[in-house]
């Protein structure tokens, strides 16, 4: 067996939700367990589309749960949306990867999260569940400080806004003014940030 090159796990990735689970299966069995080495955002794809498999290949599992911790916004993205649409067992396989991943993350104080592989819909999540465990975020502004301003300005309004208000001013100003700024509404003198923020979430809704 030799070890699969990137591009095929992306491509597996985006086409495991159309394909059978026996020939998924088939197409994981092939490779060494070592390949999924750093993919962890591709293998979450496979596994929210066929739950199962993380009952069986505990490989894989463990390349999900060991993810790049600076990546793992897009496992937890990729998780939620698939736990919220099963039911049973299934979403119990991914509520429980998710919680671990994420928990694993939260516990991480070096953690600041990059450009690659950022999933806005990371920052949905914290504001809809609000899991017990991140509620040290308005501390934890630093894991923004990495992210240029096109992914910044990529989460939704009302997200931000969560964020925005749970952070001591001195910390948020910056990242207000990047995010405005990245959505073309680059802050005026004299006016109040936060508010254009909050008007853009009420928009939203």
């Amino acid at each position: 067996m030799t070890n699969w090159p990137p591009a095929a796990f992306v491509m597996l990735s985006r086409d495991a939700e159309y394909l059978p689970l026996q020939v998924v299966q088939g197409l994981l069995n092939s490779i060494p367990s070592t390949s999924y080495t750093f993919r962890g955002v591709e293998l979450a794809a496979v596994a929210a589309a066929h739950p199962s498999i993380l009952r069986d290949d505990l490989d894989l599992r463990h390349a999900i749960a060991t993810v790049d911790r600076a990546a793992g916004t897009a496992v937890v993205a990729i998780l939620w949306r698939a736990s919220a649409a099963r039911s049973g067992y299934d979403r119990d396989l991914l509520a429980g990867l998710l919680e671990e991943v994420d928990q694993a993350m939260a516990a991480d104080l070096q953690l600041s999260f990059r450009d690659d592989y950022f999933a806005p819909q990371f920052v949905t999540y914290l504001r809809e569940v609000r899991p017990a465990h991140w509620i040290s975020l308005s501390s934890r502004s630093a894991l923004f400080y990495n992210l240029d301003q096109v992914n910044l300005a990529s989460i939704e309004p009302a997200d931000f806004l969560h964020l925005a208000e749970s952070w001591p001013p001195s910390d948020g100003e910056t990242y207000i003014e990047s995010y405005l700024a990245g959505r073309g509404l680059p802050p005026e003198d004299g006016s109040d940030p936060l508010l254009t923020i909050r008007i853009l979430a009420a928009e939203q809704d």
